[in-house]
């Protein structure tokens, strides 16, 4: 048997070459001398069309952030078994392809482009991720299954791995988004999400008004002032600050 490395990487050319495996979407695929002959030495024809599945299954790997075994059986020898169909998700992958081919001939017939132009890839959804979801579901199951310290520990493992890649909306304005939908509902999620938008935002003004409304609903005002006077002491003009802590003040006056 020999061991044929394979680059999941998309910017790299096509072909066989050595990599080094140090991403989950560079694969280590020991292939066959058999197996590997029979392509070679297929007619011009098929094994032309044999490397361009070859290369569009590293595509898609790339994509999805996978290799060969999310979709395909793996045998005894550990290695991928491409003409199984035992794992169902090489059932839903076909389906995927066969929307995907969908839509980009919509978008054809809709915009008189080429047909061949591909205007829509795995890529578009996936960024990487076997699942794609926006961040604010994965907080949602997060608190669901854990509270507000599970949703913050997703958000932090999130950020950690996917910071710089395309694939999670981690803007400040997305994250405290989030953290409104719990305000009223969950108020700790709330207080934890903001809180750790101000370790990495300490001057957000904005973080200190919508964690001092979230002490406010956990009945909690004494909390609440000094925040909304740090957001005033950021931003003297911020007028959800200014109000929120005139409120306050006047109903402690009348206790």
């Amino acid at each position: 048997m020999a061991e044929v490395w394979l680059d999941f990487t998309p910017t790299r050319p096509a072909g066989l070459m050595m990599a080094p495996m140090n991403r989950v979407w560079r694969v280590c695929a020991a292939i066959g001398v058999v197996a590997v002959a029979g392509v070679l030495c297929a007619s011009p024809a098929a094994a032309q069309k044999g490397l361009e599945t070859y290369y569009a299954m590293q595509q898609m790997g790339a994509d999805l952030g996978v290799a060969c075994a999310h979709c395909h059986v793996v045998g005894p020898d550990q290695r991928p078994d491409y003409k199984a169909e035992g794992n169902p998700k090489k059932g839903i992958a076909r389906k995927m392809m066969e929307m995907t081919a969908e839509i980009n001939t919509r978008v054809w017939l809709a915009t008189g482009g080429a047909p061949g132009d591909k205007a829509v890839t795995c890529v578009s959804c996936h960024r990487g991720v076997p699942v794609p979801l926006p961040i604010a579901t994965v907080v949602k199951r997060a608190v669901e299954r854990e509270g507000a310290e599970g949703a913050v520990a997703a958000y932090r493992s999130l950020r950690k791995q996917f910071y710089e890649r395309d694939v999670y909306d981690f803007s400040e304005a997305e994250l405290l988004r989030i953290a409104r939908l719990y305000t009223d509902r969950e108020p700790d999620v709330a207080i934890g999400l903001t809180r750790m938008n101000l370790e990495w935002r300490p001057a957000s003004a904005v973080s200190y008004v919508v964690m001092a409304y979230a002490y406010t609903r956990k009945f909690d005002d004494r909390s609440a002032i000094p925040l909304l006077e740090k957001a005033l002491e950021l931003e003297p003009e911020n007028g959800a600050a200014r109000g929120y802590l005139h409120q306050l003040r006047q109903f402690q006056k009348g206790q």
